[in-house]
């Protein structure tokens, strides 16, 4: 009998032994198992966190690259608006340089029933209607540089007809023969072949030494307002005559004589260097 409590007191402490280790495990297991969950706890904590900063950052990154992008396009509008400004700048002071040089062949008529005046191609053609001595005038005064007048004459009876200036202080009336008093002594102008003798009218007298020209042929006048010098071109070839000591204000004139004659202004422009140059055989005539 005391063997077998011995042993029943042996196998009862083992089981209690056991079941104290069983216990730790489960402790130990609970234990763990909550490190667990707090660790797990603890990263998803991290992870969302770390998720919210990243999408903290992509919104201010979204929003600084639109920031970004409208800062471009407004800088775009306005180089666009600065490039629009300067383009219309360079177009306007590209017509005004062209209006400076190729100012609009504004013409004075009086007598509208002798001269009818078209625009053909760019250019004035001016038509006799009449047969009778008559004169008229550009409107523009001839001031402050060089100024330049090309003209074609067709149909003029071998060039009875005459090129120059007036004053512009003085108002002709229709049919003015250049070349006669009263007017001649305020105009100074090359007479064509048509004439007896190819010369130059200026104020009151007259002097010769040309060779004129005629139908089909370009003459040109060439008035520089700082020097005081009007020449003649024909055929792009400078005419050793011209005029000089000119002081007063001037404006291009043109006459003809015969009906169905006509004269087309080609050019009539500001030069910025003249084009004429001394002669070795000029000769001037005083204003």
């Amino acid at each position: 009998k005391e063997n077998s409590q011995k042993r029943a007191d042996v196998a009862e402490k083992k089981v209690a032994e056991l079941n104290e280790k069983l216990l730790d495990a489960q402790n130990e297991v609970s234990v763990q198992q909550e490190e667990n969950e707090k660790e797990k706890k603890k990263t998803e904590e991290i992870m969302a966190k770390t998720i919210d900063e990243l999408m903290k950052r992509k919104e201010v990154e979204t929003e600084k690259e639109m920031v970004e992008e409208q800062n471009w396009k407004k800088e775009n509008v306005k180089q666009d608006n600065k490039d629009n400004v300067k383009q219309e700048q360079d177009k306007k002071q590209a017509m005004q340089r062209r209006q400076r040089q190729f100012p609009t062949i504004a013409i004075n008529n009086p007598d509208p029933a002798d001269f009818a005046i078209l625009d053909v191609d760019g250019m004035k053609k001016i038509i006799k209607k009449r047969k009778k001595y008559n004169t008229l005038s550009l409107v523009q005064v001839l001031e402050n540089g060089i100024w330049s007048m090309e003209t074609e004459f067709n149909n003029s009876h071998g060039g009875a007809v005459a090129i120059g200036i007036v004053q512009d202080s003085y108002e002709f009336p229709a049919g003015v023969n250049p070349g006669l008093p009263p007017h001649t002594d305020y105009m100074a102008v090359f007479v064509g072949k048509g004439w007896n003798t190819p010369q130059i009218y200026y104020q009151g007298n007259s002097t010769l030494g040309m060779t004129g020209f005629g139908d089909n042929e370009i003459a040109r006048l060439e008035y520089d307002s700082l020097e005081g010098t009007l020449f003649l071109f024909v055929n792009n070839q400078q005419q050793p005559l011209f005029v000089e000591g000119i002081k007063d204000r001037v404006r291009f004139i043109i006459s003809m004589r015969y009906a169905d004659s006509s004269c087309t202004i080609r050019t009539f422009r500001k030069l910025d260097i003249p084009e004429s140059v001394q002669m070795d055989d000029e000769q001037a005539v005083q204003w």
